[in-house]
């Protein structure tokens, strides 16, 4: 056991008491232990119509018997356990799911890959009831990681929006506030690779959210209407990524100041091109602030920046 920095480079930074990777006497210590299975996102209070799930990762290179043991405990409401069915492996870098509902209709709703194994309905509890709600991932060797974690700072704050929260770097420490990030995608990646942490992308939502606004309008059109055609729009929205976050413009989601075939991978590998089922950001091709990644956003893109083949 050893201390491990949470929060690292911020005001509210403090040293964790955890179990570390290895010993290390008298040099410094070692980053906290992890795996093989750890918790890659909880989406703990969903939106209208959402539902809540744990999803947790294998990040070993060997085959995880579930059957070994293995169990997910949430303290807060008198120590609920979720155990699991007959037949439960995890393949390496594969995934599982407990969730609040019926596990056929989640994979259906969700369109969570065959592979992942769904239980449920869940004997968990998730949502935050108090100022933190903390989470268990155990093995009769021993805990393996807990996580105490809250709806708001320094942990991703909830906004209503049915966002979930994914571990930024699933070996990274599982109680560290600065590890977790609010999904790019409305209802979360259950079964999928988390969406990318982009900071930037935050600020594009701030400015989308000044579109239409009546409050403070005068103060909002002083300092945000770029171009001095008297209202907030994309247009203004684009000089902004470009000069204030060095963007090539709509269409460059990584930030790399080229709009590419890269940036339309990472997109459409996403999965969400023209469902309005899903809200997304624009890291996920929502270039117009509508929340979709439609035909729209792309005319967009191409009419607004030059795409280098």
């Amino acid at each position: 056991f050893g201390r491990v920095p949470v929060n690292a480079g911020t005001t509210n930074e403090y040293a964790a008491w955890t179990p570390l990777a290895e010993a290390t006497p008298g040099l410094a210590n070692s980053r906290a232990r992890t795996g093989p299975l750890v918790i890659s996102e909880i989406m703990y209070r969903p939106g209208f119509l959402g539902d809540a799930f744990v999803e947790v990762s294998n990040v070993s290179d060997e085959v995880i018997d579930l059957l070994s043991g293995w169990t997910v405990l949430a303290d807060n409401r008198g120590s609920l356990t979720q155990t699991f069915g007959p037949a439960a492996t995890i393949a390496p870098g594969g995934k599982l799911l407990i969730v609040e509902g019926d596990p056929d209709t989640f994979r259906a709703k969700y369109d969570v890959p065959a592979k992942v194994l769904i239980f449920g309905p869940m004997l968990l509890s998730l949502d935050v009831v108090s100022e933190s709600y903390r989470l268990r991932l155990a093995h009769p060797d021993g805990t393996i990681e807990q996580l105490r974690y809250a709806s708001i700072a320094p942990w991703p704050v909830w906004e209503g929006d049915g966002v979930s929260i994914e571990r930024t770097d699933l070996t990274g420490y599982a109680d560290d506030p600065s590890n977790w990030h609010r999904s790019q995608i409305s209802g979360g990646t259950p079964g999928r690779d988390n969406t990318p942490d982009v900071p930037l992308v935050d600020s594009i939502l701030a400015f989308c959210s000044m579109f239409g606004s009546t409050r403070f309008r005068e103060r909002l059109v002083r300092d945000y209407d770029r171009d001095r055609n008297g209202v907030i729009d994309t247009l203004d929205l684009y000089d902004y990524v470009r000069d204030d976050l060095n963007a090539a413009g709509p269409g460059d989601v990584n930030f790399d100041g080229r709009f590419d075939s890269a940036d339309l991978v990472a997109v459409f590998q996403a999965g969400v091109y023209e469902r309005r089922d899903d809200l997304v950001t624009w890291a996920f091709g929502d270039w117009n602030c509508d929340g979709y990644f439609t035909s729209e956003d792309l005319v967009a893109a191409l009419q607004n920046t030059v795409y280098e083949p």
